[in-house]
């Protein structure tokens, strides 16, 4: 273990001991101790760790070597390499090329595939039982088709506006990618993908909106909060929708579901956004096949009916990403969250947590301050939305190779 290592992990543990409330510090803390108090015990090095640790720019080019190998190539650095680094008179540009090197060769593209599979929650084969027997669902398209829009260095945004060659299927013998034709034939990126469809089918294809959600723009619903405040016995209800935009008791007695209740839970708070986009992806069935002629999904209510959009919004409600933001089609559903700054943002995150080991930004709540997820969405800016890029420059920045 390292030294410096070791000053940040006491220095983790010191801070969790500090009282939760007042950010670290009572009042007495700030104040001279005669007696030294606990801190007064420890030996200089470990009393002023904590200074140290906001002061430590030592780098390490062979750990942070290590690192990159594993996740870029699946491998650690070959012996050679090593030598190679150490024995430099320039490690920064060795080490630089050793990335250049690890990202050009072809277990790069199957490291980034795992990735996206682990992402997505996908791969592989779903069976789905069907009145007429089984069907094997591919789930290997939409983390496969992520995989391919870096690997080619192509704008990533083409993940959820993609109307074509977004069915790929990859070769690690020969580190091909090659378009198939895809099950779905009016295709939005992933969004109309077989897989992904059949992966989160659910009652009124709420499943579908929230995987959109939490795996593509990293956060969990509700995902609109900038509503006047009102009091109900349930709680707060502070969505920019009117509550009356989603279905219920109040515009209908005898609507199925009562999406307005707010004795217990506000579920509009989160519904008032899922409910206008949901029946987006209605049409699509258990093994996600479009169907034009009819909605798919089921109403959660005694006998399990087919849905209806009014089990979903009044009529005359609008389709929508966002509040203000009509989307009728999921091609225009697709734009929006294209142009929405949390994709850009949950892209670059998701990457750069990848990089750091750190955890899912979702399950784990690994976030990144704005100021710093700002940074990050400033440079997939710059390099045109070409990941390959940005995984480049995480891999290569001083934040990566210090510890």
């Amino acid at each position: 273990m390292t030294v410096s290592f070791m000053k940040k992990t006491i220095v983790l543990g010191l801070l969790a001991a500090l009282p939760a409330c007042s950010g670290g510090a009572t009042s007495t803390d700030t104040q001279a101790d005669p007696s030294g108090g606990f801190r007064g015990t420890l030996p200089p090095s470990v009393a002023d760790s904590d200074k140290l640790a906001l002061q430590d720019t030592k780098i390490d080019y062979t750990l942070a070597l290590r690192s990159a190998a594993l996740k870029l190539t699946g491998n650690y650095p070959t012996l050679a390499e090593i030598k190679q680094l150490q024995s430099a008179s320039d490690q920064t540009a060795v080490y630089s090329q050793l990335i250049d090197s690890y990202i050009n060769r072809p277990t790069f593209n199957q490291q980034i595939l795992q990735f996206w599979r682990n992402t997505f929650q996908m791969g592989g084969t779903l069976p789905v039982q069907t009145p007429t027997g089984v069907v094997n669902v591919n789930l290997e398209f939409a983390p496969t088709y992520a995989a391919y829009l870096i690997a080619k260095g192509e704008n990533f945004s083409k993940l959820v506006t993609a109307d074509t060659g977004t069915c790929q299927t990859y070769n690690p013998a020969t580190d091909t990618f090659t378009a198939t034709p895809c099950s779905n034939p009016a295709a939005v990126g992933i969004l109309t993908d077989q897989g992904v469809q059949a992966q989160f089918y659910s009652a009124m294809a709420f499943r579908r909106v929230r995987w959109f959600q939490e795996a593509l723009l990293c956060s969990r619903f509700p995902a609109e909060t900038t509503g006047a405040k009102v009091q109900y016995a349930g709680g707060v209800y502070n969505s920019p929708w009117d509550l009356k935009s989603t279905s219920g008791a109040i515009n209908d007695p005898k609507a199925l579901v009562d999406f307005q209740d707010t004795s217990s839970l506000i579920c509009a708070n989160c519904h008032s956004t899922m409910n206008h986009q949901a029946p987006l992806f209605a049409n699509f069935g258990p093994t996600g096949m479009y169907v034009a002629s009819a909605i798919q999904v089921k109403t959660p209510v005694a006998g399990n009916p087919d849905s209806k959009l009014v089990d979903w919004i009044p009529a005359g409600e609008p389709l929508s990403y966002r509040f203000g933001q009509p989307t009728p089609t999921v091609k225009e559903f697709g734009a929006a969250m294209a142009a929405d700054p949390a994709f850009k943002a949950c892209m670059a995150t998701r990457i750069w947590n990848w990089a750091m080991s750190r955890g899912d930004v979702v399950v784990d709540q690994a976030i990144l301050t704005p100021d710093f997820s700002a940074q990050l969405t400033q440079q997939v800016d710059a390099k045109n939305w070409n990941l390959k890029e940005f995984i480049r420059a995480v891999y290569k920045s001083a934040y990566f190779i210090r510890y």
